[in-house]
Protein backbone atom coordinates (compact mmCIF):
# COMPACT_ATOMS: atom_id res chain seq x y z
CA UNK A 1 0.00 0.00 0.00
CA UNK A 2 1.16 3.51 -0.63
CA UNK A 3 0.11 6.94 0.49
CA UNK A 4 -1.11 7.54 -3.08
CA UNK A 5 -4.01 5.13 -2.52
CA UNK A 6 -4.99 6.98 0.64
CA UNK A 7 -4.74 10.41 -1.02
CA UNK A 8 -7.19 9.14 -3.63
CA UNK A 9 -9.48 7.69 -0.98
CA UNK A 10 -9.55 10.70 1.34
CA UNK A 11 -9.09 13.59 -1.07
CA UNK A 12 -9.99 12.24 -4.51
CA UNK A 13 -6.52 13.22 -5.73
CA UNK A 14 -4.30 11.10 -7.93
CA UNK A 15 -0.71 11.82 -6.99
CA UNK A 16 2.05 11.66 -9.59
CA UNK A 17 4.31 8.64 -9.77
CA UNK A 18 7.41 10.81 -10.24
CA UNK A 19 9.85 12.28 -10.20
CA UNK A 20 11.95 9.14 -9.93
CA UNK A 21 15.59 8.44 -9.23
CA UNK A 22 16.05 7.83 -12.97
CA UNK A 23 14.73 11.36 -13.63
CA UNK A 24 17.35 12.76 -11.25
CA UNK A 25 20.14 10.74 -12.87
CA UNK A 26 19.05 11.93 -16.34
CA UNK A 27 19.11 15.58 -15.19
CA UNK A 28 22.57 15.15 -13.68
CA UNK A 29 23.83 13.53 -16.90
CA UNK A 30 22.35 16.41 -18.96
CA UNK A 31 24.29 18.80 -16.71
CA UNK A 32 27.49 16.88 -17.45
CA UNK A 33 27.68 15.37 -13.97
CA UNK A 34 28.82 11.76 -13.80
CA UNK A 35 26.85 10.36 -10.88
CA UNK A 36 27.49 7.06 -9.20
CA UNK A 37 24.47 5.06 -8.17
CA UNK A 38 23.59 2.00 -6.19
CA UNK A 39 20.17 0.40 -6.34
CA UNK A 40 19.05 -1.47 -3.24
CA UNK A 41 15.92 -2.51 -1.41
CA UNK A 42 14.99 -1.12 1.96
CA UNK A 43 14.17 -3.90 4.37
CA UNK A 44 10.54 -4.18 5.28
CA UNK A 45 9.82 -4.21 8.96
CA UNK A 46 8.12 -2.44 11.79
CA UNK A 47 8.95 1.27 11.37
CA UNK A 48 6.79 2.56 14.19
CA UNK A 49 6.61 1.61 17.84
CA UNK A 50 2.85 1.08 17.55
CA UNK A 51 -0.04 1.08 15.12
CA UNK A 52 -1.32 4.21 16.86
CA UNK A 53 1.92 5.99 15.92
CA UNK A 54 1.56 4.89 12.28
CA UNK A 55 -2.01 6.21 12.28
CA UNK A 56 -0.92 9.54 13.78
CA UNK A 57 1.90 10.03 11.27
CA UNK A 58 -0.24 8.92 8.31
CA UNK A 59 -3.07 11.25 9.35
CA UNK A 60 -0.63 14.20 9.34
CA UNK A 61 0.95 13.13 6.04
CA UNK A 62 -2.53 13.08 4.51
CA UNK A 63 -3.14 16.62 5.83
CA UNK A 64 -6.15 15.42 7.80
CA UNK A 65 -7.17 16.68 11.23
CA UNK A 66 -6.62 14.37 14.24
CA UNK A 67 -10.39 13.85 14.44
CA UNK A 68 -10.13 11.67 11.30
CA UNK A 69 -7.62 9.25 12.87
CA UNK A 70 -10.23 6.51 13.31
CA UNK A 71 -11.03 6.65 9.57
CA UNK A 72 -7.33 6.50 8.72
CA UNK A 73 -6.85 3.52 11.05
CA UNK A 74 -9.76 1.71 9.39
CA UNK A 75 -8.40 2.47 5.92
CA UNK A 76 -4.94 1.22 6.88
CA UNK A 77 -6.38 -2.05 8.16
CA UNK A 78 -8.68 -2.46 5.13
CA UNK A 79 -5.76 -2.05 2.75
CA UNK A 80 -3.51 -4.55 4.49
CA UNK A 81 -1.50 -2.70 7.13
CA UNK A 82 -0.68 -5.08 9.96
CA UNK A 83 -1.29 -3.46 13.37
CA UNK A 84 1.32 -5.81 14.85
CA UNK A 85 3.97 -4.71 12.30
CA UNK A 86 3.34 -1.04 11.46
CA UNK A 87 5.44 -0.30 8.37
CA UNK A 88 6.04 3.10 6.80
CA UNK A 89 3.88 3.54 3.71
CA UNK A 90 6.48 5.65 1.98
CA UNK A 91 9.48 3.36 1.95
CA UNK A 92 9.07 -0.02 3.63
CA UNK A 93 10.23 -2.81 1.34
CA UNK A 94 10.72 -0.44 -1.59
CA UNK A 95 13.44 -0.23 -4.16
CA UNK A 96 15.79 2.62 -3.29
CA UNK A 97 18.60 4.43 -5.11
CA UNK A 98 21.59 6.14 -3.56
CA UNK A 99 23.27 8.65 -5.91
CA UNK A 100 26.54 10.53 -5.43
CA UNK A 101 28.89 12.75 -7.39
CA UNK A 102 32.01 14.80 -6.82
CA UNK A 103 32.18 18.56 -6.64
CA UNK A 104 30.74 21.30 -4.51
CA UNK A 105 27.75 23.54 -4.56
CA UNK A 106 27.97 26.78 -6.54
CA UNK A 107 28.91 29.63 -4.26
CA UNK A 108 30.59 27.37 -1.74
CA UNK A 109 34.06 28.65 -2.62
CA UNK A 110 35.10 25.30 -4.14
CA UNK A 111 34.70 26.34 -7.78
CA UNK A 112 38.02 28.15 -8.34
Amino acid sequence: MSLNELWLRFHGLRRPRGPTADDLLAILAAMGIQAGRKRWQRSAGADYASFAELVEVTTRRLCLPPERSDEVAAALKETGSDPDRPEDLGSAGRDMVTAWWTGGAAGSGDEE
